[in-house]
């Protein structure tokens, strides 16, 4: 099962795009980050 969510961050006063993929499925417990990280 795969869900999508759209949220913002602020730095400053400037506004970012987020965007956040989640994956749910049997096995070990795992996180990535994919994309701009800084």
């Amino acid at each position: 099962m795969v869900a999508r969510i759209r949220t913002v961050a602020f730095r400053g006063i400037d506004v970012l795009d987020i965007d956040v993929e989640v994956q749910i499925a049997s096995g070990l417990p795992a996180f990535t980050i994919a994309g701009y990280t800084k």
